[in-house]
């Protein structure tokens, strides 16, 4: 009687061994195999690979990954001086050298603020986008620019709904690298007639670099 459980424990696992064999010479692959690729599919993810992958453009918005300090002129209509403040800036490479992230903090109309904006360029397009979003507004402020110098100088047109409103508002940005160490965003406000409205000229230098070295 103490014979009995044993074999009737190995009758099934013989058993359940030939089951398996049997399920896997009917669908002709492993368990641990992966259904097999149409060459059509292949093509497709060999071209979506190819058409992914970061380029000369990318590489130029990399260049801007560091620490940084900022000095911020806002002007505002009709006036000639600006209101100065500082600030700070992070700007890191990310999605293998995809996307530029920026995180900014400082100070607009004597409040301090908060921002994230993220810059990239569309190999389909062949457009440069971006989003700006801060913690002044509910509003995402959707990006999409040309350069006509290699991604020296990216002119960028801005466009989103008023929190307030919800008026459609547009704004022109500009993104110039100065050198390897410095580089300016300014930004014209439209108005609603479609003159041009305040001002905001924003220079960055990277860390232990003094604004006018």
């Amino acid at each position: 009687m103490k014979m009995i459980k044993p074999l009737s424990g190995c009758l099934v696992v013989v058993l359940g061994a030939a089951a398996l064999s049997l399920a896997q010479q009917n669908t002709g692959q492993s368990p641990s195999n992966a259904p097999a690729i149409s060459p059509e599919l292949q093509k497709l993810r060999q071209q979506r690979e190819a058409t992914s992958q970061p380029g000369p453009r990318h590489l130029s918005l990399m260049r801007l990954d560091g620490d940084y300090v900022t000095k911020e002129k806002y002007y505002p209509p009709g006036q000639s001086t600006p209101l100065e403040s500082d600030g700070t800036a992070t700007l890191r490479s990310e999605m293998g050298g995809r996307f530029i992230v920026e995180r900014n903090a400082g100070g607009y109309l004597g409040e301090p603020y908060i921002g994230l904006r993220i810059y990239g360029f569309n190999n389909g397009t062949k457009k440069y986008e971006g989003v700006w979003t801060s913690s002044k507004s509910t509003a995402v402020i959707s990006l999409l620019g040309d350069s006509k110098d290699g991604g020296m100088t990216i002119e960028y047109t801005g466009t989103y709904h008023e929190d307030t409103t919800g008026s459609m508002r547009t704004m022109q940005i500009t993104l110039h690298i100065l050198d390897p160490d410095h580089f300016e965003v300014q930004v014209i406000r439209t108005m609603p007639d479609g003159s041009p409205g305040p001002k905001l000229v924003s220079l960055y230098a990277r860390k232990l670099l003094p604004l006018g070295s």
